[in-house]
């Protein structure tokens, strides 16, 4: 019985150690991510229950301390989405210096949007953005949140983006992980009004944020005629992981009624 030949695809030296190289390096990246999730949360537990020991001890030897304490839990509480936005961002660039970040892509959601990460200096984006032929950079962020600024990079001002020939357009929310129907409104509007124009906009919001993705959707279903089903399939055809909360789609299905 005649056995056909396989072609075997020879394999250099070189290629087998880049090979090699790059699932070691694979490996090393992973196993630091993870090691850095757990310093991260234990931190966090330390430093809370460090606080509240704090509290306890002062409350018992000087009522003024305590009070004091207090006060800064209490500010702390009521300003817990503006922290949270700057330590996530923070950590997102030691994990970059630290060369442990994972890539983050572009999504061209049609010929006219194209969603993102939050613009740095690290990474090259500007050039990112040129090659894209991004004309407008529509920024969705916390109102108290400085513009990328961290401990760690200078902040990227807008004149920057003048420079390049992109126009920056912020729009600050209340709330970084949910927009309102009038905010959905706004930012609607200025992707259709720029679209008009032929200009091809880079949406982005803040770091774990689902404000961009709220943004584009309405869009699509106040300027493309879409049901929030519709938007929804066109959206998670491109960006396979993006999800909303019950909230987040009860708010948009109310938007696509009043629309």
């Amino acid at each position: 019985m005649a056995v056909s030949p396989v072609n075997l695809q020879p394999v250099s030296t070189a290629q087998a150690v880049e090979k090699t190289d790059n699932i070691t390096t694979s490996k090393v990246k992973s196993t630091a991510q993870a090691f850095f999730k757990k310093a991260i949360f234990w931190s966090v537990v330390a430093v809370g229950v460090i606080f509240s020991f704090s509290i306890i001890k002062a409350a018992f030897s000087n009522p003024i301390t305590a009070i004091a304490l207090c006060a800064i839990g209490i500010w702390g509480y009521k300003n817990r989405s503006k922290i949270s936005s700057y330590l996530k961002m923070n950590i997102a660039a030691i994990k970059e210096k630290l060369g442990i970040s994972s890539k983050e892509n572009f999504y061209k959601i049609n010929d006219k949007i194209i969603l993102g990460p939050m613009p740095t200096h690290s990474g090259d984006y500007f050039k990112a953005l040129k090659d894209a032929q991004v004309k407008t950079v529509l920024s969705i962020m916390h109102h108290d949140q400085s513009l990328y600024t961290t401990m760690l990079s200078k902040p990227i001002l807008p004149h920057e983006f003048t420079k390049q020939d992109i126009d920056y357009l912020p729009i600050k929310i209340a709330n970084p992980k949910q927009i309102s129907i009038e905010e959905m409104h706004i930012i609607a509007d200025m992707i259709h009004e720029r679209a008009q124009e032929g200009k091809k906009v880079f949406v982005h919001g803040d770091l774990d944020s689902s404000a961009d993705h709220m943004g584009i959707l309405a869009y699509f279903i106040k300027y493309q005629n879409s049901s929030l089903q519709e938007a929804l399939h066109q959206l998670k055809a491109v960006k396979k992981d993006a999800e909303l909360s019950d909230e987040c789609l009860g708010r948009l299905y109310k938007f696509s009624l009043a629309k």
